[in-house]
């Protein structure tokens, strides 16, 4: 009996073929399907979060200077105070040394960078989980006039992992009431105690289940498009 023969058959069409190695069936034409790219690989990128101009990301995504180099970043906030600058050469970094990341100290440095013609900045913390989003979706909040339900979308959709800590959605909560100048009671929905803000019923559940705000996302960005970066002044 020929080789072939006594191979077993594929486990898929029930032919003799040599299906591990690529070999098409000369019977059904079935061939082993290539495997799929590692999920890493899409990891390697930050998300953009204001196109052609912020980026949001891991030490892991600081560390590829090369992806970022083509992305056109130019400048590094990075959130994590004992972490070092990787590539001081080719970035212009800077480190919030207080932790949690001062947000207004933050929002200083992403406002100078965006006032610069053709920059780019990549916010990062460890894992790009929570401390380099909440800044994200702070500084949304403070330079696009993005209610938080809206930022915390926005930027949840663009970077699926991120996932707030009860601090750092705390913090958040606090920045709203302070940049929109609303109460508790403002902040509440009909039939609300006023014992309860409703930013904190929200995140009760977790921050994954936040409902869209009143104010639109487009709404939001009237002024100058969905998603476009500031005009430079």
């Amino acid at each position: 009996m020929p080789k072939r023969r006594r191979e077993e058959p594929c486990h898929i069409c029930g032919h003799h073929h040599d299906f591990e190695n690529g070999e098409p069936c000369s019977i059904c034409g079935h061939r082993q399907a290539p495997p799929e790219p590692k999920a890493q690989a899409a990891g390697a990128f930050p998300a953009e979060i204001i196109p052609g101009f912020l980026y949001l990301g891991s030490y892991d995504n600081a560390a590829r200077s090369e992806i970022l180099k083509t992305l056109g970043v130019t400048h590094i906030l990075n959130t994590v105070p004992n972490c070092q600058a990787l590539y001081k050469n080719s970035f212009e970094y800077h480190t919030v040394n207080s932790t949690p990341p001062d947000f207004q100290e933050c929002f200083q440095f992403l406002d100078h960078v965006q006032q610069q013609e053709n920059k780019r900045v990549m916010v990062f913390c460890m894992s790009g989980a929570s401390r380099s989003p909440a800044v994200v979706m702070g500084y949304l909040m403070h330079a696009r006039h993005l209610r938080l339900a809206d930022s915390y979308k926005h930027v949840q959709e663009r970077r699926p992992t991120a996932k707030l800590s009860d601090g750092d959605a705390e913090r958040l909560q606090q920045l709203e009431l302070q940049l929109f100048n609303c109460s508790s009671t403002d902040a509440m929905p009909e039939g609300g105690s006023e014992q309860a803000c409703w930013h904190q019923q929200i995140y009760q559940s977790g921050p994954r289940q936040l409902p869209i705000a009143s104010l639109s996302f487009n709404q939001s960005f009237a002024a100058g498009g969905p998603l476009q970066p500031a005009q430079h002044g």
